[in-house]
C-alpha cells in the first residue's frame, strides 16, 4: 500500500446518535411545535455529521430520516396525513440534501489535499512527509497490537551517471519503474515511498525478522531483474532494519539509512538486513512523529 491513509468517516457510535436526533428534531420542533425554521436549523448539523462520516449516502439517509420525523404525528395516528406541512418537509429536505452535498465535497477536497501533500508527483508513491505519517500510524497501531515493523532504504547506484548519459526522461522512467516494481514485490498493506532523488523507502508492518530477511532478498532480486531486463546499467543498494520495539521515527529512518550506506560503502549492488533489539526509548504517551 503506497497511498497515505487518511483517517476519515469512522462509523463510531456517534452516527447512531445522529440518526436518532434528526427525526427527533423534525418531530418535536416541526410536526409538534410547528417551528419549521428551528427544526431545519437543528437538523443541519446532524446532516453535516452524517455526510462527514458516511459520505453522500449518509447525507441522503439522514435527509430521509428527517422526513420520517415530519410525518411521525400522522404515522402515529395523531393527525391526518393531509395536515402535514408538506412545504416545510420539501424545503427542509432540499436544504438538507444541498448542505450534505456541500459537506461531502468539502471532505473530499480536504482528503485530496492531504493525499497530495504526502504524495510524490512523479511516481505516485508516498513522499518523505507522507512516509513519516504512515510510520507514525503504524507505530500507534503496533503499540496496541504488540507488533513490530521493518523499514528499508534503497538507493539506485550510479543514478546520476545514468541520468547524465541517458537523459532526464529515461531517468524518470527508471524511477517510475522502480517504484512500480517495489509495489509489486510487497504486500498490499506495506508502504513504498520516494524519499527524494533516487532514494526509496519501504515500511513493512507486522513482520518477523525471519520474514524480513526473505523480503529483503526478494525485493533486491526483483530490482536487479528489472534493470537487467530493461538493459539499464544500474544496481541497487538496500538496507533493512527490523524494529521489534517502537522507536522514534527519526531514529528508525536514521538506522535504516545507515544500513543502506554500509552497503554502498562495501561495494554496492547488495542488501543488508539488521534487527534492532534495543528496548524502546519512547515513553508510552510521547509522540512518535518527528517534530
Amino acid at each position: 500500500m503506497s497511498h497515505l491513509q487518511f483517517p476519515r468517516r469512522d462509523r463510531t457510535p456517534l452516527i447512531y446518535t445522529v440518526f436518532f436526533l434528526i427525526p427527533l428534531c423534525s418531530y418535536l420542533f416541526g410536526a409538534r411545535l410547528h417551528l419549521p425554521a428551528v427544526a431545519i436549523a437543528l437538523v443541519l448539523p446532524q446532516i453535516a455529521a452524517a455526510a462527514w462520516m458516511m459520505a453522500w449516502p449518509g447525507a441522503i439517509l439522514a435527509s430521509l430520516t428527517s422526513i420520517l420525523g415530519w410525518y411521525s404525528m400522522a404515522l402515529l395516528g395523531r393527525m391526518p396525513f393531509g395536515e402535514v406541512d408538506t412545504i416545510s418537509v420539501t424545503v427542509g429536505t432540499a436544504i438538507a440534501l444541498a448542505f450534505g452535498g456541500l459537506v461531502n465535497r468539502l471532505q473530499t477536497t480536504i482528503e485530496m489535499a492531504h493525499t497530495a501533500a504526502g504524495t510524490d508527483s512523479l511516481t505516485g508513491l508516498l513522499n518523505r512527509s507522507g512516509f513519516c505519517d504512515q510510520i507514525s500510524h503504524e507505530l500507534n497501531r503496533g503499540k496496541r497490537q504488540g507488533s513490530g515493523l521493518a523499514i528499508a532504504f534503497i538507493d539506485c547506484d550510479n543514478f546520476k551517471l545514468f541520468n547524465d548519459s541517458h537523459g532526464h526522461l529515461d531517468g524518470d522512467e527508471l524511477l517510475i519503474a522502480t517504484g512500480r516494481r517495489l509495489r509489486q514485490s510487497l504486500r498490499s498493506y506495506d508502504s513504498v515511498a520516494r524519499m527524494g532523488g533516487d532514494e526509496f523507502a519501504l515500511l513493512l508492518p507486522e513482520i518477523t525478522p525471519e520474514h524480513s530477511d526473505i523480503v529483503a532478498r526478494r525485493v533486491h532480486d526483483q530490482l536487479r531483474a528489472m534493470a537487467r531486463d530493461a538493459g539499464w546499467q544500474v544496481t541497487f543498494s538496500m538496507g533493512m532494519v527490523v524494529f521489534p520495539y517502537p522507536r522514534s521515527v527519526d531514529e528508525m529512518l536514521r538506522k535504516a539509512d545507515e544500513a543502506m550506506y554500509d552497503v554502498k560503502h562495501t561495494g554496492k549492488d547488495n542488501f543488508q538486513f539488521r534487527v534492532d533489539n534495543s528496548p524502546s526509548a519512547i515513553p508510552e504517551n510521547s509522540p512518535s512523529h518527528p517534530t
